[in-house]
């Protein structure tokens, strides 16, 4: 596989939902610097749930006095509480000439997840990439496939070349496990508060978070090493979330808007913008599909 840059959005993922993530990449022409994340451990800045759930209950309906972080965290604890929903994602990238157009799905089928993370290049230079992952309580299986000619939201999957890992392998592989609630760390400690905001807006509400780009991206950039083979983790310009709730503050839609910095081989400059929105599904019996069953993305 060729090195170079990811556009990771969650387009890789907020994770549960957010297919955001799961290895969207410019892979190729650039070369980015090096940056550490090893010393910094994400469960020191990790968000409490407990105190969370507990501050949920006490709004007894309205929710406007959350801090951001809760309202962020508290909506995909709740959608974690639910045995069926889907989230698609639609989403692109840009760095220089190069374009990608992105597709991400998560569906949740009782104990069991799925995820889709596709991406197709505008240019030779940056492979399009297909993923699909398959999650039980025996672990996960990971698949690498290849983009059916003409279409960046179908592919086509070998079953025979399935990488299987448990848990604990996968989500130091991957940056977090399918079922969790989010790749990002989001915490009073990696959002920065006076530029993030979180409102009633209707008959329900609306979250825009910026968040520190370091802190907040150490478990997101494991993803990204592992599905572009990069040598070094890539250095976070910046990083939001957008967030439409209902009245319940159930998620309806999510806009994740990432930028980083890379350098070329040639010491050339370069900022890679990618955007990903993600719409939940959360009325249905949703069913994880088989290994080369299309998904289907809609416009909305």
């Amino acid at each position: 596989m060729k090195t170079g840059l990811i556009v990771g959005l969650s387009v890789g993922a907020v994770a549960i939902a957010i297919g955001i993530p799961a290895g969207i990449y410019l892979a190729s022409v650039l070369k980015e610097p090096k940056v550490d994340y090893s010393g910094i451990e994400s469960d020191g800045y990790a968000y409490d749930m407990a105190a969370g759930r507990a501050k949920y209950e006490a709004c007894r309906g309205d929710y406007s006095s959350l801090a951001p972080e809760d309202a962020f965290n508290i909506s995909l604890d709740l959608l974690s509480g639910l045995d069926h929903y889907r989230t698609q994602g639609i989403g692109e990238a840009k760095a220089l000439f190069i374009t990608q157009e992105i597709r991400s799905t998560i569906v949740r089928d009782g104990d069991s997840y799925f995820e889709e993370s596709l991406s197709a290049s505008n240019s030779s230079l940056t492979p399009s990439c297909a993923w699909r992952m398959y999650q039980t309580d025996e672990g996960v299986t990971q698949y690498q496939g290849t983009l059916n000619s003409g279409s960046y939201e179908a592919a086509t999957f070998d079953a025979d070349e399935g990488m299987e890992f448990d848990y604990d392998a996968y989500r130091e592989r991957m940056g977090r496990l399918i079922s969790d609630r989010t790749i990002f760390v989001v915490s009073k400690s990696t959002v920065i508060r006076d530029e993030s905001s979180f409102v009633k807006d209707g008959d329900g509400y609306r979250l825009s978070i910026v968040l520190d780009p370091v802190l907040s991206v150490v478990n997101y950039v494991k993803q990204m090493v592992t599905v572009s083979n990069l040598p070094s983790a890539p250095t976070f310009n910046g990083l939001s979330i957008q967030m439409t709730f209902d009245k319940d503050l159930y998620p309806v839609t999510l806009t994740t808007e990432e930028s980083y910095q890379a350098d070329s081989g040639m010491g050339i400059s370069a900022t890679v913008n990618g955007t990903l929105t993600t719409y939940f599904d959360l009325e249905g019996q949703f069913e994880i599909p088989s290994l080369n069953e299309p998904e289907t993305y809609e416009t909305r």
